[in-house]
């Protein structure tokens, strides 16, 4: 839940899991 909540606060939340595709 560590990774979801660091995608979280890059504003995708949830999108894939850990890393943001919209990097």
């Amino acid at each position: 839940m560590s990774k979801q909540k660091l995608v979280g606060e890059r504003g995708e939340e949830g999108s894939t899991g850990c890393d943001s595709p919209k990097e």
